[in-house]
């Protein structure tokens, strides 16, 4: 059995066994980990086995354990994949060669994890009750912070704000200090100087119930979804908690939430709906019913959003084509966009009146899918991902649903058992499978003909929470401030700024 050496620091270093290539990063400063690979090289997907479905293994690696320990969770954000151990052990991986970055111990041994979230900077992850800030390109920590009862959701941070959930159901949020200069000294006792933690908790907010859905953070506004049922949506800002509204589903809000476009908030609900929200105003702009409990976040494109409820129906929406002018007996007349409700009864009345028939406005779907149980993993441009309750992957077709591969003839007449790869990455950010086994095995599969990743939505696109004519305003260096413009305070707090009035 091959042993190798594992620590932090800046050399690399490719070692090969059971035909599989590992780089690991090699240094000091930091504890070493023994590590022995438990698996031998037919864990690996055959290449053959994933030619029939039209897969290549992008990379494999190997996270860094000992004999008895367990990887325990797999994240993936922007350009980096992290795995977590029962020991406390997290590791970073670039996601597109697989190469080990940096390897960290976080504390005590624990098997109850969260994903892991970035900000430009920093890496954000839970252990326990502890949430610590690492360097994203060397590992180093930048803080630890003690909470008051473990993590429940996976962290959310931009440059400026932290966000977590407390298993208790509160909601803690966090000014962060990043550049040292805003970092103010502390002098120990023996006249030592020392930095404070780049954190200052801003507000806190009790929820109903523990929380599990993973929030959403934009420049203006915080929204959470809770185990009560409950939407709730704070002003981001310095000072107590403003709540601008709340939004009551019929069940627990279990899965991620969804962002469409630049404001439209998508909430899936175990009472068997997916509703689209007004970011700003808690308008509801539709809601679509699906067949059973939806515990899952929706995956979202440009042009469409696909979610699977709990009875494993795959539904696909299209934002072109969503509100149906119907008659009576169901024969479509007309058809609108899914932000043009009002457009759609407009019609309907109009036509009720010119021919004095019955015409109604309903929501349709692009397609609906037969039940395969499991959960979505990633959408590229022409099918859906996912795997079913054991493990097994299916293929969809992305444009009309229907059922490309079968878990079951994936893995007997293909020959592709991805079962023992028990962790697997929900990307909602482009078409990559990531996947791992507790054994500490980790690969990334891509499609045969995609070289470079697939974003679902362009780089392009305006971030979500954004408003015309408040975030896109530029401020030249030597113009005069405005004084008739409302303060940044006064906009969080009132809440009717320029582009968010209808």
């Amino acid at each position: 059995m091959l042993r190798h050496f594992v620590a932090v620091g800046g050399s690399t270093a490719a070692l090969v066994f059971g035909g599989l290539a590992a780089t690991l990063a090699v240094g000091s400063g930091f504890a070493p980990v023994w590590a022995e690979p438990p698996f031998s090289g037919s864990l690996v997907p055959p290449r053959t086995a994933l030619e029939r479905v039209g897969l290549e293994r992008h990379w494999s690696a190997v996270v860094p354990m000992e004999l008895s320990e367990k990887t325990v969770q797999l994240s993936f954000t922007e350009n980096q994949v992290f795995a977590q151990t029962n020991r406390g052990r997290f590791h970073a991986f670039d996601a597109e060669t697989g190469g080990l970055q940096w390897s960290v111990t976080l504390g005590p041994v624990t098997s109850f994890s969260r994903p892991a979230s970035v900000n430009s900077t920093l890496v954000f992850v839970g252990n326990e009750s502890n949430i610590i800030g690492l360097d994203r390109k060397t590992g180093r920590p930048a803080f630890t912070y003690n909470l008051a009862a473990p993590l429940s959701i996976t962290p959310v941070a931009d440059d400026e704000r932290l966000i977590v959930g407390e298993i208790d159901g509160k909601i803690a949020t966090y000014d962060l200090f990043l550049d040292p200069k805003e970092r103010y000294v502390m002098v120990k006792p023996d006249g030592e100087t020392v930095l404070r933690p780049p954190l200052r908790n801003v507000w806190n907010l009790q929820t109903g119930n523990s929380l599990q859905s993973r929030p959403i953070l934009t420049k203006h506004v915080v929204a959470v979804g809770g185990q009560d049922g409950k939407l709730v949506v704070v002003a981001n800002k310095t000072g107590p908690p403003q709540i601008l509204y709340r939004f009551a589903t019929g069940g627990p809000i279990l899965g991620a939430l969804g962002a469409l476009g630049t404001r439209t908030l998508l909430v899936p609900s175990t009472d068997n709906n997916l509703y689209a929200l007004d970011l700003f105003t808690g308008d509801l702009i539709w809601s679509f019913a699906a067949q059973a409990p939806i515990s899952q976040g929706p995956l979202v494109t440009e042009r469409g959003v696909y979610f699977q409820d709990d009875s494993g129906v795959v539904t696909s929406l299209d934002i072109d084509k969503f509100w149906y002018v119907e008659t009576s007996e169901g024969r479509a007349m007309a058809v609108f966009p899914m932000d043009q409700r009002r457009q759609a009864e407009q019609r309907a009345s109009a036509l009720i009146r010119q021919t004095g028939q019955t015409f109604i406005v309903v929501s349709r779907p692009k397609w609906t899918s037969s039940k395969v149980e499991g959960e979505l993993l990633a959408l590229s441009q022409k099918r859906i991902y996912g795997r079913d309750r054991n493990g097994s992957l299916f293929i969809l077709n992305r444009d009309d649903g229907s059922v490309l591969r079968t878990p079951s003839e994936i893995l007997r007449s293909v020959g592709l058992d991805l079962r023992p790869f028990q962790l697997a990455v929900v990307n909602s950010e482009n078409d990559r499978l990531y996947l791992a086994t507790p054994t500490g095995l980790v690969i990334c599969l891509r499609e045969i003909t995609n070289l470079q990743p697939r974003p679902l939505r362009s780089p392009s696109e305006k971030p979500f929470g954004f408003i015309e004519g408040v975030d896109d305003k530029v401020i030249e260096p030597n113009a005069q401030p405005n004084t008739d413009a409302a303060s940044d305070d006064t906009l969080s707090s009132t809440f009717e700024f320029e582009g968010i009035r209808h």
